[in-house]
C-alpha cells in the first residue's frame, strides 16, 4: 500500500512517538490505528471527544464498580426496596455520591470545577439535564431535572447529591424537590469570604 506524508504539530509527534515506544509497535502502525478507528467513527456521527468522555466516566463508574441499568427498571428497583428499606437506600445513595465526590476531586478541585465535569458525568447517568447558577457570595444552586420517574428515585438522587456536595465540603442551605426534579442551593464554605 503506497504512503503519504502528514503533518501533525511537533508536541503530538513527541506523544506518538512515546506512546508507539511504549506500546512496542512502530509509529506508523500507531497512527494508522489511530486514524483507522477515528475515521469509523466519525463515518458513524462520533464527536471524537465524547471518546474521551465516556472513557473518563467509564474509569470513574469502574471505581465504584457501577453498572448501567435502563431507567425504567432502576426506577422500579429503588421503588421496591425504598418500601421496606427507605433509611437505608437512601444513606446508600448519599454514601455512594459521596465516593464518587471524592473520586470526582481528583479531576474537579472546586464546586465550580464539579459542575463542568459533572455536566459530562451526569450525561451517562439517568438525568435530562442540568443547571447551574453562581449566585454571589461563595452562594450557588444546582437544578437537575429529570432525576427519576417516580418520586421514591428522585428523592435518592436527592441524597446522592448530598453526598456528592459533602465531599465538597459545601453546606446546603436549601433545596426543593419534586417528582424528577432537584434544585439544591449552597455555600462553599471552603472558600473564605474577602468581605468577611
Amino acid at each position: 500500500m503506497p504512503r503519504t506524508t502528514l503533518a501533525v504539530d511537533s508536541r503530538l509527534a513527541e506523544s506518538l512517538s512515546e506512546i508507539a515506544k511504549a506500546r512496542r509497535v512502530t509509529l506508523y502502525a500507531l497512527v494508522n490505528n489511530l486514524i483507522e478507528n477515528s475515521i469509523s467513527l466519525l463515518r458513524e456521527g462520533v464527536d471524537i471527544k465524547s471518546i474521551s468522555e465516556l472513557w473518563s466516566v467509564y474509569k470513574m463508574m469502574s471505581q465504584v464498580e457501577g453498572v448501567i441499568v435502563p431507567g425504567e427498571i432502576f426506577d422500579y428497583l429503588v421503588a421496591a426496596l425504598y418500601e421496606t428499606k427507605a433509611d437505608e437506600l437512601k444513606e446508600r445513595f448519599r454514601r455512594l455520591g459521596y465516593d464518587i465526590g471524592t473520586i470526582l476531586k481528583l479531576y474537579a478541585g472546586t464546586p465550580e470545577e464539579l459542575v463542568k465535569v459533572g455536566v459530562t458525568f451526569l450525561k451517562y447517568l439517568p438525568v435530562k439535564g442540568i443547571e447551574y447558577k453562581n449566585l454571589g457570595d461563595n452562594a450557588y444552586e444546582i437544578a437537575i431535572v429529570g432525576v427519576g420517574r417516580r418520586m421514591e428515585t428522585t428523592l435518592c438522587m436527592n441524597e446522592f447529591l448530598h453526598g456528592l456536595l459533602e465531599a465538597y465540603k459545601v453546606q446546603v442551605v436549601n433545596e426543593e424537590i419534586t417528582q424528577g426534579f432537584v434544585r439544591i442551593r449552597f455555600i462553599n464554605s471552603s472558600v473564605e469570604n474577602i468581605a468577611e
